[in-house]
Order: structure tokens, then sequence, then C-alpha cells
């Protein structure tokens, strides 16, 4: 599959405002990433919630307050 940028067309008050173009194969690139680093992290709060529930607590309030 061959992926083409694509242009977004913003429009105010029917004026063109600018044009944004968006490279497909990147975007897919930066979700896949962003979906591989939510699931890495919920595994291991997972991981550690096995190991020790207090520690896991401790962790999740942590990150929550970044």
């Amino acid at each position: 599959m061959k992926f083409e940028p694509f242009i977004l067309n913003q429009i105010n008050n029917g004026e063109m405002m600018a044009d944004i173009t968006v490279d497909e194969k990147r975007l897919g690139e930066l979700i896949d990433e962003a979906i591989q680093k939510h699931l890495r992290l919920t595994l291991e709060d997972m991981e550690e919630v096995r190991r020790s529930p207090a520690a896991a607590i401790v962790r999740l309030e942590t990150r929550g307050s970044n």
C-alpha cells in the first residue's frame, strides 16, 4: 500500500485560512508508537500490581501528578 500525503483545508468564515499537509504513513507510525507505549506501560503496571499492590498504587499516583 502506498501512502500519499494529503492536504486538509482549514476554512474560517468561508475563507481559506491554511493548507495542512498530513503524511499518512508518518501519522500511522506515530499512532502505532503511542499504542505500543501505552500497552507497555499497562503491562508494567499489571506486573507491579502482581508483585506489590501497595507499590503499584504509589507508582500510579506519582505518574498521575506529572
